[in-house]
């Protein structure tokens, strides 16, 4: 029969410390990031409310909980949903905005629209056909009507 020593088994435990604690401080690489966190698109627009004619910044970023993401993006497009069976797809490049120092990361995303009609809308960013959406915002452009007469 082997049994073994004291020392013998403080060493096994020093040892199997030791390796977790190598473990838990090793860096995570961008990867790692991705199995463990989900990737969301964080899609924002401004304004959200106004008269027709309603021109709104959109903007999103790809992102965890905890970091921006920079990951190639072939293909961006917004859907537009509104009034009656109104439905527009705008189909964009993905553009590295190298030129904005605030924006220069393949991860983010901007689009200027105007809303013509009065109406709600649903706008929503898919990027590489479906790998990532973002939820969706409304936008509601407002009717001015017609001023207000006096009666006599």
């Amino acid at each position: 029969m082997i049994t073994n020593s004291p020392q013998t088994n403080i060493k096994w435990i020093l040892t199997s410390v030791a390796f977790l604690f190598i473990l838990a401080c090793q860096q995570k690489t961008v990867e790692d990031v991705y199995k463990d966190q989900k990737v969301r698109v964080d899609l924002s627009a401004t304004p959200v409310m106004g008269y027709a004619p309603l021109e709104v910044d959109f903007s999103a970023y790809l992102e965890t909980k905890t970091l921006t993401v920079e990951r190639e993006i072939g293909e961006v497009k917004w859907l537009i949903t509104g009034p009656g069976n109104f439905r527009r797809e705008i189909i964009q490049s993905s553009e590295n905005y190298m030129d904005d120092p605030d924006h220069n990361k393949e991860g983010f995303f901007y689009m200027n629209y105007v809303f013509g009609v009065p109406g709600k809308y649903r706008v929503k960013l898919l990027l590489n056909d479906g790998e990532f959406g973002s939820k969706t915002v409304l936008i509601t452009a407002r009717d001015k009507g017609t001023p207000n007469r006096r009666r006599y």
